[in-house]
């Protein structure tokens, strides 16, 4: 259970830094009531991050969980990652179509997405160091007094992972691991996605579902403009060189407790309920109790800073958090258990602070001799990981 649980943390490191390069081919910007000229320079700086091809970047993420139950104690860990990426752009320009106006041609483009991901993957290069910070309990469940530094590097397709420094830092006499190994994800993901494409049906009726009346006037940006505001904030410098700063805000509170919102979940809900076999199933006002006790407190900010200069995205932070009614939720959605020990409230909040630098310029990187380069669905065969491996 502990190597598995290494290996779980590993493949979501690893996939993170593709998750915070890929998010650069987001739908147009939301502009809210900026003037002209700020809303062109929010817009500007997409288009340029969308040609973007390397960067350097050094991300911190917290998370942290509390809870109402005194015998709960607070948890909290933290990754940072430092290094440098470079990828194939034009893969990321069909999600600049992206229009939530247009639900229908939305989901035209999705469907293509997981094509589109995956050669996005294979197209990765780079290298990056990733530190964890974690509650003592789960560094016992890991076998180790701290998270050691770690090595990745992405090269012609594989995300080789440096074991030695896990292997080092664990006491489990039974662990033992090539010095490097590497990881064929894009496979996985491949596989995974190829699953998903079975289900023509569903996908059909997810289609239509979001070109209805109720999601077409959802995804208007004029039903989020009653809950977002963004606002540009006084300038700053970053490395001597000017940038503007752009914040938006988001009340999840009364968007949760909008009419229209309940409505689309209320629809979202009868057509996952249909899709699963029960068709006679009406959760929509169970379902309705439970997302305003669990998202009712949801506070969330985003913030980004723009170089006046050369019009990329230097920094961005992101700031979220919520304390879930858990009782009130799950007695909602199954009214007749016993919550017994349920706690009255769960607190989460997540913070992300991302830094980007040395736009476009060039990213070499070499694959790691004698690496072990396997399928992650292999993760599960512990004979991999045995001590007579050599």
């Amino acid at each position: 259970m502990r190597i598995f649980s290494w290996i779980v943390l590993m493949i979501v490191l690893i996939s993170t830094p593709a998750g915070m390069a890929l998010a650069q081919g987001e739908p147009p910007a939301y502009c809210g009531q900026l003037s002209p000229e700020d809303c062109a320079i929010l817009t500007g700086a997409q288009e340029a991050m969308l040609a973007l091809s390397s960067t350097r970047f050094g991300a911190d993420i917290t998370y942290a969980l509390t809870s109402s139950d005194p015998e709960m104690d607070a948890m909290s860990f933290a990754i940072s990652m430092n290094g440098q990426l470079t990828w194939e752009p034009s893969l990321l320009q069909p999600y600049a179509a992206l229009n939530l106006s247009d639900p229908a041609g939305m989901m035209n483009i999705l469907t293509t997405a997981p094509e589109t991901f995956v050669e996005f993957l294979r197209s990765l290069a780079g290298e990056f160091t990733v530190q964890m910070t974690m509650p003592p309990e789960m560094l016992t469940e890991l076998d180790t007094a701290e998270m050691p530094p770690t090595v990745l590097r992405l090269v012609d397709d594989v995300w080789y992972l440096n074991m030695g420094t896990i292997v080092d830092a664990t006491d489990d006499a039974n662990f033992a691991a090539p010095s490097w190994l590497g990881l064929d994800l894009a496979t996985m993901y491949e596989h995974a996605f190829s699953a998903m494409a079975d289900r023509g049906d569903e996908q059909e009726g997810l289609s239509e579902l979001l070109a209805s009346d109720t999601f077409v006037a959802m995804m208007d940006p004029a039903f989020w403009s009653e809950f977002a505001t963004v606002v540009r904030l006084p300038d700053e410098a970053i490395d001597g060189r000017p940038v503007a700063v752009f914040q938006v805000a988001l009340d999840y509170g009364a968007m949760v407790n909008s009419e229209l919102f309940h409505t689309a979940m209320g629809e979202y809900m009868g057509f996952m309920m249909d899709s699963m076999g029960f068709e006679d199933a009406d959760l929509s006002g169970p379902y309705r109790e439970a997302m305003t006790a669990m998202l009712n407190s949801t506070t969330f900010t985003f913030e980004q800073w723009i170089g006046l200069e050369d019009g990329y995205l230097h920094r961005m932070t992101v700031d979220m958090g919520f304390n879930m009614e858990i009782a009130k939720m799950m007695s909602a959605l199954v009214p007749d258990e016993d919550m017994g020990d349920v706690p009255d409230q769960i607190g989460m909040s997540m913070a992300l602070t991302l830094n980007l630098s040395a736009f476009n310029e060039p990213v070499e990187v070499t694959a790691p001799e004698n690496a072990q380069v396997i399928n992650p669905l292999m993760f599960m065969s512990s004979e991999m990981f045995s001590a007579d491996n050599d």
